[in-house]
């Protein structure tokens, strides 16, 4: 799995939340999204390599910035 990846869009979610309670929203975003990532399909139902799917997860999630 794309780590770097997942760090990237974790961080550029954090940029948008206040000081208190960040790194539990955070550990919780990260969370779901690992639970996702070992079901092994993403929400739309589609399988593949651990990046392909991250990256499938992540569009399904949104874009940081909303």
């Amino acid at each position: 799995m794309n780590k770097e990846l997942m760090n990237r869009y974790l961080h550029a979610v954090g940029r948008h939340l206040p000081d208190k309670g960040r790194e539990d929203i955070l550990r919780e975003l990260e969370s779901d999204l690992l639970e996702r990532m070992e079901d092994g399909q993403t929400p739309s139902g589609e399988a593949g390599t651990d990046d392909g799917k991250l990256e499938i997860l992540l569009k399904e999630f949104g874009s940081p910035d909303e």
